[in-house]
């Protein structure tokens, strides 16, 4: 699950209400190469993505990040994601921010349940 925020074209809305986030929600499949204390990995995944304003919309994101293995079941993870929803033209998120996708970076602890 995630949260974004991003802010609004001056010339489509007021500025004093610059605010537009959405939250996403994704099924993500991730590939890991080697064993190693430091694991590279790529994923992807469907998702839905819903703004502030509009219709929750389905879409996809793909990333690439590591894991630096701190314990035997902790993590510490560093990635980027490249996310793209499914609009229509007339989209209150499309007509606001004139954007169909958005790349991600996260970082922070992962603990793993054995």
């Amino acid at each position: 699950m995630g949260y974004n925020s991003f802010k609004w074209d001056p010339d489509l809305v007021d500025p004093a209400d610059d605010n537009f986030y959405l939250w996403n929600v994704n099924m993500t499949l991730r590939r890991y190469f080697g064993k190693a204390r430091f694991r590279p990995f790529i994923n992807f995944g469907p998702g839905l993505y819903a703004p502030r304003l509009g219709t929750p919309r389905p879409g996809f994101k793909a990333g690439l990040g590591i894991d630096i293995q701190i314990s035997d079941r902790v993590y510490f993870e560093l990635g980027s994601d490249y996310h793209h929803m499914f609009l229509k033209e007339d989209d209150l998120f499309y007509l606001f921010t004139e954007k169909k996708y958005f790349f991600h970076a996260h970082g922070g602890i992962v603990i793993r349940l054995k």
